[in-house]
Protein backbone atom coordinates (compact mmCIF):
# COMPACT_ATOMS: atom_id res chain seq x y z
CA UNK A 1 0.00 0.00 0.00
CA UNK A 2 1.58 3.22 -1.11
CA UNK A 3 1.52 6.18 1.19
CA UNK A 4 -0.37 9.16 -0.19
CA UNK A 5 1.79 12.24 -0.67
CA UNK A 6 0.77 15.44 1.01
CA UNK A 7 -0.16 18.45 -1.09
CA UNK A 8 3.06 20.18 -0.08
CA UNK A 9 5.24 17.16 -0.94
CA UNK A 10 3.58 16.86 -4.36
CA UNK A 11 3.92 20.62 -4.90
CA UNK A 12 7.64 20.52 -4.07
CA UNK A 13 8.16 17.50 -6.33
CA UNK A 14 6.39 19.16 -9.28
CA UNK A 15 8.24 22.45 -8.69
CA UNK A 16 11.59 20.65 -8.69
CA UNK A 17 10.60 18.97 -11.96
CA UNK A 18 10.18 22.42 -13.52
CA UNK A 19 6.41 22.94 -13.53
CA UNK A 20 5.97 26.75 -13.53
CA UNK A 21 2.57 26.74 -11.77
CA UNK A 22 3.96 24.55 -8.99
CA UNK A 23 7.04 26.77 -8.75
CA UNK A 24 4.80 29.82 -8.40
CA UNK A 25 2.59 28.15 -5.79
CA UNK A 26 5.62 26.97 -3.79
CA UNK A 27 7.08 30.47 -3.97
CA UNK A 28 3.76 31.84 -2.76
CA UNK A 29 3.78 29.40 0.19
CA UNK A 30 7.19 30.78 1.20
CA UNK A 31 6.17 34.39 0.53
CA UNK A 32 3.01 34.26 2.64
CA UNK A 33 4.30 31.78 5.23
CA UNK A 34 1.22 29.60 4.74
CA UNK A 35 2.22 25.92 4.97
CA UNK A 36 5.90 26.75 5.19
CA UNK A 37 7.81 29.17 7.37
CA UNK A 38 7.96 32.56 5.65
CA UNK A 39 11.21 32.83 3.73
CA UNK A 40 11.55 35.59 1.14
CA UNK A 41 14.81 34.21 -0.28
CA UNK A 42 13.14 30.88 -1.06
CA UNK A 43 10.11 32.71 -2.42
CA UNK A 44 12.37 34.70 -4.75
CA UNK A 45 14.09 31.51 -5.91
CA UNK A 46 10.84 29.78 -6.87
CA UNK A 47 9.23 32.91 -8.31
CA UNK A 48 12.31 33.44 -10.51
CA UNK A 49 12.15 29.89 -11.86
CA UNK A 50 8.46 30.28 -12.74
CA UNK A 51 8.87 33.84 -14.04
CA UNK A 52 11.64 32.83 -16.42
CA UNK A 53 9.13 30.40 -17.95
CA UNK A 54 6.66 33.24 -18.49
CA UNK A 55 4.42 32.79 -15.43
CA UNK A 56 2.82 36.24 -15.15
CA UNK A 57 1.83 36.00 -11.47
CA UNK A 58 5.39 34.99 -10.55
CA UNK A 59 6.60 38.00 -12.53
CA UNK A 60 4.10 40.20 -10.68
CA UNK A 61 5.25 38.94 -7.28
CA UNK A 62 8.90 39.51 -8.19
CA UNK A 63 7.93 43.07 -9.06
CA UNK A 64 6.30 43.48 -5.66
CA UNK A 65 9.28 41.93 -3.86
CA UNK A 66 11.75 44.25 -5.58
CA UNK A 67 9.49 47.26 -5.14
CA UNK A 68 9.32 46.82 -1.36
CA UNK A 69 12.70 45.13 -0.80
CA UNK A 70 11.31 41.97 0.77
CA UNK A 71 14.23 39.59 1.29
CA UNK A 72 16.36 41.62 -1.09
CA UNK A 73 17.40 45.19 -1.63
CA UNK A 74 14.60 47.36 -3.03
CA UNK A 75 15.20 48.11 -6.69
CA UNK A 76 12.50 50.03 -8.56
CA UNK A 77 14.13 49.43 -11.93
CA UNK A 78 14.08 45.66 -11.43
CA UNK A 79 10.53 45.83 -10.04
CA UNK A 80 9.41 47.80 -13.09
CA UNK A 81 11.07 45.25 -15.41
CA UNK A 82 9.08 42.41 -13.81
CA UNK A 83 5.83 44.38 -13.86
CA UNK A 84 6.38 45.05 -17.59
CA UNK A 85 6.97 41.35 -18.27
CA UNK A 86 3.80 40.37 -16.39
CA UNK A 87 1.82 43.08 -18.18
CA UNK A 88 2.63 41.51 -21.56
CA UNK A 89 0.39 38.60 -20.52
CA UNK A 90 -2.40 41.04 -19.70
CA UNK A 91 -1.88 40.89 -15.93
CA UNK A 92 -4.07 43.77 -14.75
CA UNK A 93 -2.33 43.97 -11.35
CA UNK A 94 1.05 44.46 -13.02
CA UNK A 95 -0.49 47.07 -15.32
CA UNK A 96 -1.91 48.88 -12.28
CA UNK A 97 1.50 48.88 -10.57
CA UNK A 98 3.12 50.36 -13.68
CA UNK A 99 0.47 53.09 -13.75
CA UNK A 100 1.05 53.87 -10.08
CA UNK A 101 4.81 54.13 -10.69
CA UNK A 102 4.08 56.80 -13.32
CA UNK A 103 1.65 58.59 -10.97
CA UNK A 104 4.18 58.89 -8.15
CA UNK A 105 7.45 58.85 -10.07
CA UNK A 106 10.33 56.81 -8.68
CA UNK A 107 14.06 57.29 -9.18
CA UNK A 108 14.51 56.32 -12.86
CA UNK A 109 10.77 56.42 -13.64
CA UNK A 110 9.63 60.01 -14.06
CA UNK A 111 6.14 61.13 -13.11
CA UNK A 112 4.00 60.97 -16.25
CA UNK A 113 0.21 61.22 -15.91
CA UNK A 114 -0.39 60.52 -19.60
CA UNK A 115 1.50 57.21 -19.43
CA UNK A 116 -0.16 56.40 -16.11
CA UNK A 117 -3.59 56.78 -17.71
CA UNK A 118 -2.59 54.53 -20.62
CA UNK A 119 -1.72 51.81 -18.12
CA UNK A 120 -4.83 52.48 -16.01
CA UNK A 121 -6.91 51.95 -19.17
CA UNK A 122 -5.29 48.56 -19.81
CA UNK A 123 -5.72 47.50 -16.21
CA UNK A 124 -9.30 48.80 -16.02
CA UNK A 125 -10.25 46.81 -19.13
CA UNK A 126 -8.97 43.75 -17.29
CA UNK A 127 -11.37 44.49 -14.45
CA UNK A 128 -9.02 46.03 -11.88
CA UNK A 129 -11.29 48.19 -9.71
CA UNK A 130 -8.48 50.40 -8.43
CA UNK A 131 -7.52 51.21 -12.02
CA UNK A 132 -11.14 51.93 -12.88
CA UNK A 133 -11.34 54.37 -9.98
CA UNK A 134 -8.04 56.07 -10.84
CA UNK A 135 -8.99 56.38 -14.52
CA UNK A 136 -12.36 57.88 -13.57
CA UNK A 137 -10.59 60.32 -11.27
CA UNK A 138 -8.24 61.31 -14.09
CA UNK A 139 -11.16 61.92 -16.46
CA UNK A 140 -12.90 64.01 -13.81
CA UNK A 141 -9.86 66.15 -13.02
CA UNK A 142 -8.32 66.19 -16.49
CA UNK A 143 -5.03 64.94 -15.04
CA UNK A 144 -2.94 63.68 -17.97
CA UNK A 145 -6.02 63.18 -20.10
CA UNK A 146 -8.71 65.39 -21.62
CA UNK A 147 -11.38 66.05 -19.01
CA UNK A 148 -14.52 64.05 -19.73
CA UNK A 149 -17.18 63.95 -17.03
CA UNK A 150 -19.16 61.33 -18.91
CA UNK A 151 -16.19 58.93 -18.87
CA UNK A 152 -15.37 59.89 -15.29
CA UNK A 153 -17.95 57.36 -14.11
CA UNK A 154 -15.82 54.52 -15.53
Amino acid sequence: MSQRKSYLEKLQENAQQGDPESQFLLGHQYYEGESLKQNYKNAIKWFHLAAEQGHDNAQLFLGIIYLWGEGTKANIKTAFKWFKKASRSGNEYAQFNIAMAYIFGFEEIPMDFRKANEWFKKSAKGGHRGAQYMLGDSYQSGRGIKQNLELASY
